[in-house]
């Protein structure tokens, strides 16, 4: 018996395979890459604007005490920053905050608040 061979046979040869199979692997994995550096920019995004909203937060909380008729200096740190607190909003962001007086007198201050938090929290 002899065996011949046909002509026009359909399918893949085993190369065929393994370069599409490459391919598609590398194309998979360009996609993930893309896709997780999009949802960590999101999340890097989304503390940025959280800690700004903190910010605003305690800026206003401080906002009562350097009007010019209720300037308390005793219920304020005016010389230098204060020590890095949680913020009661979110225990992951920790603000501190500093009050200077502006000119001569006392009657413009400039408030400065910082906003931290851990980068590895994702």
């Amino acid at each position: 018996m002899t065996q011949t061979r046909r002509r026009g046979r359909s399918g893949f040869t085993l190369m065929e395979v393994i370069v599409a199979i490459t391919i598609l692997s590398l194309l998979s994995a360009g996609f993930f890459s893309v896709a997780f550096s999009a949802r960590n920019l999101t999340w890097r995004s989304r503390m940025r604007l959280r800690g700004v909203e903190i910010a605003r937060h305690r800026i206003e909380e401080l906002r009562r005490f350097v009007r010019a008729d209720t300037w308390d200096t005793g219920s304020l740190r005016v010389m230098g920053w204060t020590a890095w607190t949680a913020a009661p909003e979110d225990s992951q962001f920790q603000t501190r905050y500093i009050v200077q007086a502006i000119g001569g007198g006392y009657q413009c201050r400039n408030v400065t608040v910082q906003v931290r938090w851990n980068e590895s929290g994702m």
